[in-house]
């Protein structure tokens, strides 16, 4: 669980469907590397947390990024039970179901933009428009705002939902869970997705039934086979699905022993990797200083015993032209190593910026225990 520092810092969940941006938004705004997902997959498949520094109100903002919402490879159940623990939802539905009205001043709708800006303008008016999309919200406070994909206008969302922040604000999910003790379920997320359950569970019955019939009306044992085959994987959803409404069948205890125990494996395996990736960084910034401190020593010497040499040709008439221009061709290659030592530099910069981030990733893994 995240422990804030102090009652002024802020934490922003970053809610979206796979493919909508959230994670490449909290790259352009921290430094951590965070795992952008590039096509239908989805990039993020854990609840995690990225720190902002807001210099301009001295305080910390937390970044949230939460998996897809409508992510083929893992149960809708699965995910509420993971993201209702850090307070975030599944759909637009389950996000007003989850915030409540009361919250809409609080949220911020963003729309990445990438095509032409009358499209996009265009695309924006509409998602307004229509009260089940993002009308009812805008109408009750929340801000509508495109997003350009870059730092800039990442960082001009953040301080619209900064700005907005005039007082500590809970959501529904919270009132529900924590001061009113229901069960997930007994949310009104809880409740969104266990309707849409219900719709999906009877139109695989359904299915199973038309398939049976068509079973029996069959004439050719091939035919048959094919249709038992597919009647199997039916039923086989339609028991995923079952498991997927008990699945939400918990109090806010369970639901927290339970994503306490699978936040720490996760720490576990994350501090782990984080070891190893720190034990490797460090052994090459041990080796690359090592090579430009070498590199140093070799460069000075060279450099001292031609100098010596230039000084002497200066007053030597004996010293020749071709002698001086091998000189001159020793100076210039001196020069190019001490480029490859400013490069060796920027290298041993590049791998304690990357030991920096993985160290303050376990100062982040430590306040969240």
């Amino acid at each position: 669980m995240l422990t804030l520092q102090s009652a002024n810092d802020i934490v922003i969940l970053v809610i979206g469907v796979i493919g909508s941006g959230k994670s490449s938004f909290i790259q352009l705004l921290v430094e951590d590397d965070v795992n952008v997902g590039h096509g239908l997959g989805t990039g993020t498949t854990h609840v995690e947390f990225y720190d902002y520094r807001d210099e301009r109100h001295q305080r910390n903002i937390y970044l949230i990024d939460t998996p897809g919402l409508n992510d083929a490879t893992r149960s809708d159940a699965t995910i509420l039970k993971e993201i209702a623990f850090t307070l975030t939802s599944l759909s637009l539905r389950m996000l007003k179901a989850m915030c409540g009205e009361s919250a809409y001043p609080h949220v911020v709708l963003v729309a990445n933009m990438g095509g032409s800006t009358e499209r996009d303008e265009a695309s924006l008016s509409q998602l307004v428009s229509r009260q089940d999309w993002w009308g009812d919200m805008k109408a009750g406070g929340s801000q509508v705002t495109s997003h350009s994909n870059n730092a800039q206008s990442a960082g001009r969302i953040l301080r619209l939902l900064i700005d907005a922040r005039d007082e500590a604000v809970v959501l529904a999910i919270q009132r529900e869970l924590v001061d009113e003790n229901r069960s997930l379920e007994d949310t009104g997320t809880g409740r969104e997705l266990g309707r849409e359950i219900d719709q999906a569970s009877e139109k695989l019955r359904a299915r199973i039934r038309d398939m049976i019939s068509a079973e029996q009306q069959a004439a050719e044992s091939g035919l048959k086979s094919a249709l038992a085959r597919q009647r199997g994987e039916m039923q086989q959803d339609l028991e995923r699905a079952n498991e997927s409404h008990k699945a939400i069948r918990m109090s806010l205890e369970k639901l927290t022993n339970e994503q306490a125990l699978d936040m720490m494996k996760q720490l576990e395996r994350e501090q782990k990797e984080s070891e190893e990736s720190l034990a490797r960084l460090e052994k090459d910034l041990a080796r690359a200083e090592a090579r430009h401190s070498q590199l140093g020593k070799e460069l000075s010497e060279e450099l001292r015993q031609l100098s010596e040499q230039v000084d002497a040709s200066k007053t030597d008439a004996s010293i020749s032209e071709m002698e001086r221009r091998d000189m001159e061709a020793r100076l210039k290659a001196v020069q190019r190593r001490r480029d490859k030592k400013a490069k060796g530099k920027r290298v041993m910069g590049e791998l304690k910026r990357k030991i920096e981030i993985i160290q303050k990733r376990r100062r982040r893994r430590k306040q969240m225990g």
